[in-house]
């Protein structure tokens, strides 16, 4: 396992030595310098060619200290927990793939049986804790996918209840299948663990009892279009803020994360890292080695497009976005990209046909 020594053996000591004293921090501010130090570090390996996933990761393991951190701060606050929880990371903080600037998405779950003062102390103790992400410089989620959301809090048996109307549900609304895609890679960060193991297993009990479920998930991203065309020139943007520009993320990370993540599901795999999903499915022989290989090189190459991207807008002091302009991309760049493009449509095309879906079935 890559660990912070690694990435930064060559590189910056002081840094390491923030990653190391997290548990150290006396309060909010403190954790905030350290974040911005951790950041820092990871806007200088990118370009030195740190692969995006291992920094990603090592960036997600450091969120991870921090967030154990402001808990501790917020039980100190609200005094010892009535009960047993567990506090979930979701989408890229439970894939442990974030990138700069990632926003919130989180959720708690909680011991039953449940009465007010239970209920009313994991209130306060989620406030607190999504206060302090945020101070810490972890923005608010703009879609509200926080344990502060009565949609992302309850017991052990409301989560159930919430995740079997998920699951029943063959008919999402923009809102809800955005909300279920970022709960699907749900992690425990903090707590208790076996809480997490269990609403796992339910899921995926739930899933394999009806199978609908993934195929009303997948329906729309297996028809997410590849931005080439028949000779493979990229398709970008015609007119307004984005002209000559394409959507990396949306085209790109988007639909090779999920595929993944479905397929990954049908299987009955409790991986949430996407390499760690692509070797699971390796193993169990849903993709070939050389599929593997591929979808692999893929990841790395929209992630760090990505990130560069991000980097590039961090300099201009413009708002981090998603849009690339494939003419400033170098020849080896363009090729990548052009190949990763062509890897995520073949992922489609095999999700299509683990889930037996029609074609024109999607929204796009």
């Amino acid at each position: 396992m890559l660990t912070a020594f690694d990435l930064f053996g060559f590189g910056d000591r002081e840094v390491l030595s923030v990653i190391r004293t997290v548990k150290d921090a006396t309060d909010l501010s403190q954790l905030n310098l350290m974040r911005q130090e951790v950041e820092r570090a990871l806007k200088v390996l990118i370009p030195e060619g740190v692969t995006a996933s291992r920094a990603c990761k090592t960036l997600s393991d450091f969120m991870d200290k921090v967030v154990k951190r402001i808990i501790w701060f917020a039980e100190e606050a609200c005094g010892p927990p009535p009960c047993r929880y567990a506090w979930l990371g979701l989408g890229s903080e439970g894939r442990q793939e974030q990138t700069l600037h990632t926003d919130q998405d989180n959720a708690i779950i909680f011991k039953d049986p449940v009465n007010d003062r239970t209920k009313e102390y994991f209130m306060r103790l989620s406030e607190r804790i999504v206060k302090g992400l945020n101070e810490c410089g972890i923005p608010l989620c703009k879609g509200n996918v926080m344990a502060t959301n009565p949609k992302f809090f309850g017991t052990m048996s409301q989560w159930k209840n919430r995740l079997g109307c998920w699951i029943d549900n063959i008919s999402f609304s923009e809102a809800e299948l955005m909300d279920t895609y970022i709960f699907l890679d749900f992690r425990c960060i903090y707590g208790d663990q076996f809480l997490e193991k269990e609403l796992r297993q339910y899921m995926n009990e739930s899933i394999e009892k009806n199978p609908s479920f993934l195929k009303s998930l997948a329906e729309n991203i297996v028809s997410v279009p590849m931005p080439i065309g028949i000779f493979k020139p990229f398709i970008v943007e015609k007119t307004g803020r984005y002209k000559d520009r394409l959507n990396i993320k949306l085209y790109g990370l988007v639909p090779l994360v999920t595929c993944i993540k479905i397929l990954s599901l049908q299987n009955g795999l409790t991986e949430t890292n996407t390499l760690k999903r692509i070797e699971g499915l390796t193993e169990r022989k849903i993709i070939s080695p050389d599929q593997k290989d591929a979808l692999e090189q893929a990841f790395e190459t929209l992630l760090t497009l990505k990130i560069q991207n991000s980097l590039v807008d961090f300099d201009q002091m413009k708002e981090f976005g998603n849009h690339i302009n494939p003419a400033s991309l170098s020849l080896r760049q363009t090729q990548l990209l052009k190949e990763a493009f062509c890897t995520v449509s073949e992922l489609q095309k095999k999700t299509k046909e683990a889930l037996k879906i029609e074609e024109n079935r999607g929204r796009w």
